[in-house]
């Protein structure tokens, strides 16, 4: 903030003596340090919740990114899902028409079994 040295604090201190006088110098002084504690907590605070702010809205910005991944991944899922019904239903439709009446999905005959063979 503002660079006050010794000479410019022994300057003021002069100035002020000569100015208000020993009698009321303590007091200013005083007065002085008071205010000056005032602006310190006051900057302080003012800093304190502009990082607050700040750090609030970079959480904001990572939910907001949060949320568009979790609405990507929904949609992935119900995609699937919607996939994954058609395939059942056409699954059910083919079992309904009787094409898998062989008990085989590739279609062959049914092997022999070794009863069969001894007639």
């Amino acid at each position: 903030m503002f660079d006050i040295g010794f000479w410019e604090l022994l300057l003021i201190g002069a100035v002020g003596l000569i100015v208000i006088g020993p009698e009321r110098l303590p007091t200013v002084a005083t007065l002085a340090g008071q205010w000056v504690g005032r602006i310190r907590r006051y900057a302080r605070h003012m800093n304190s919740e502009i990082r607050q702010e700040l750090e609030s809205e970079h959480l904001k910005q990572v939910l907001e990114e949060q949320n568009r991944e979790m609405d990507s991944l929904r949609r992935e899922v119900t995609d699937t899902r919607r996939q994954a019904d058609d395939l059942m239903s056409e699954a059910e439709r083919s079992w309904s028409r009787g094409e898998e009446s062989s008990g085989h999905a590739d279609g062959d005959a049914a092997p022999k079994r070794d009863s069969d063979t001894n007639d």
